[in-house]
């Protein structure tokens, strides 16, 4: 998503300390500035922060600054209806960022942002709203036909797109019964604009959707937007959404990587870290351990099978047999005496060295291992982020319009179909 850079950041605080002093004139000069924007001329301040500070101001806790900030912002899109892009992807630069939006509260009087979902809800919504261009505003064409025009060209470009994240991103529908309130809302003041935009348009609104604006978004707000927005469009165009639809699930359900998974790979993510996979122990495998117990009562004397083999090894003082005398030992010369010394040292020696030796190899070898497997891990997690995301895009796709979904289950299912009994994915279900 197009960020605030960081001289337009500057300028945010600089205009969120003049709303204060007079909020009025400060968005009319914001709105001038975005009226007559040059990017030869305006170097110094991006028409992206620019727009940001706008949708900024229709945040604003006070109602009357709020108020002058709605009307601005109506007569802006009235006279320039292709500043509708550029103004919600300000508005969703905050919508990911509530904690930075400090106009949402009265921080003179010591309140705080909240960061609970829902609490900005309408604020965001309203902002949404306002930013659509109005026909009873300054400029704007009062018959429904130019002004069915106005919106079809406010929702040219990025405009469309950029009105379904927002409209559907969770800073508007969090605590909402109806997660496409906002849009539908924004629908009727488009005048059926934004559907025969999206009809016209599908595959390249579809692809903003699944662009790294949409599903790819390092945001989970946008992820979240993307996906009912994508069931938003197939309740408004099926026809013209199906195919581009199609191509954006069967890339983000592509299952190459998934299938050349094997049973060790699968073994490792499901270990714990800090753990090898040979160190899990399978549930329902009994693990024998040897008990040793000295309460057994053992035979004695004669009654003992092979009891002189038993008698040496258990220290049985019972047995009325004596022990046989020891044999002599036969002389060994002085010279084998030596090299047998010698080759005592010398395999102490080396039976010193060599565990030691191999118990740092051992441990060594794990280290590696360990780490191999956190990259299999690391590796199978993101695996499972893009087709659980995936799947639940076609989930939110399929329940946008169930109907259309029931007459075209054979394409919609052989995506998520191969996936219902995956290892690491499958969590979500196509259900007809």
């Amino acid at each position: 998503m197009t960020s605030v850079p960081s001289r337009g950041t500057d300028m945010v605080q600089d205009i969120h300390n003049m709303w204060n002093l007079e909020c009025r004139r400060c968005f009319g000069v914001a709105t001038v500035a975005c009226c007559t924007y040059d990017p030869a001329s305006w170097r110094a301040a991006p028409q992206g922060a620019i727009c940001a500070v706008l949708a900024l101001c229709l945040l604003h806790h006070a109602p009357e600054v709020r108020s002058a900030a709605v009307s601005a912002a109506r007569s802006l899109t009235a006279q320039q209806p292709g500043l509708l892009g550029p103004l919600l992807v300000g508005l969703r630069h905050w919508a990911n960022r509530p904690a930075e939006a400090t106009v949402l509260v009265d921080a003179a009087a010591g309140e705080a942002v909240s960061l609970a979902a829902g609490t900005y809800s309408h604020a965001f919504s309203s902002a949404v709203l306002a930013l659509l261009p109005h026909a009873q505003q300054p400029g704007a064409p009062k018959d429904r036909a130019a002004a069915t025009a106005l919106a079809a060209a406010a929702l040219a470009g990025p405009g469309l797109a950029e009105l379904l994240l927002m409209a559907h991103h969770p800073a508007s529908t969090a605590g909402v019964a109806c997660k496409q309130k906002t849009w539908q809302q924004a629908s009727r003041r488009l005048l059926g604009a934004a559907d025969a935009a999206l009809k016209a348009t599908a595959a390249d609104t579809l692809r903003v959707l699944f662009g790294p604006n949409g599903l790819g978004s390092a945001c989970p707000g946008d992820v979240a937007a993307a996906q009912l927005a994508l069931g938003s469009a197939m309740a408004v165009a099926p026809g013209a959404c199906l195919e581009p639809l199609l191509v954006g699930l069967g890339k983000w359900l592509d299952r190459s990587e998934h299938d050349s998974l094997t049973d060790d790979d699968i073994a490792a993510y499901n270990t714990p870290e800090g753990m090898l996979a040979s160190d899990v122990v399978p549930a329902g495998v009994y693990v024998p351990e040897v008990v040793t117990s000295k309460n057994v009562r053992r035979a004695r004397g004669r009654m003992r099978s092979d009891s002189r083999a038993f008698a040496a090894a258990d220290g049985d003082e019972d047995d009325d047999e004596p022990p046989l005398p020891p044999k002599h030992a036969l002389p060994v010369r002085p010279s084998a005496a030596a090299a047998g010394r010698s080759a005592g040292r010398a395999g102490a020696g080396a039976a010193g060295k060599g565990p030691k030796d191999a118990a740092a190899r051992q441990a060594e070898l794990r280290v590696k291992k360990l780490q191999e497997e956190a990259e299999i891990r690391a590796r199978v997690r993101g695996l499972k982020a893009r087709l659980d995301t995936g799947l639940a895009a076609l989930q939110a796709s399929v329940e946008g319009n169930t109907s259309f979904a029931a007459s075209h289950l054979r394409e919609l299912g052989a995506l998520s179909q191969p996936l219902l009994a995956s290892p690491v994915s499958g969590e979500y279900v196509l259900v007809d």
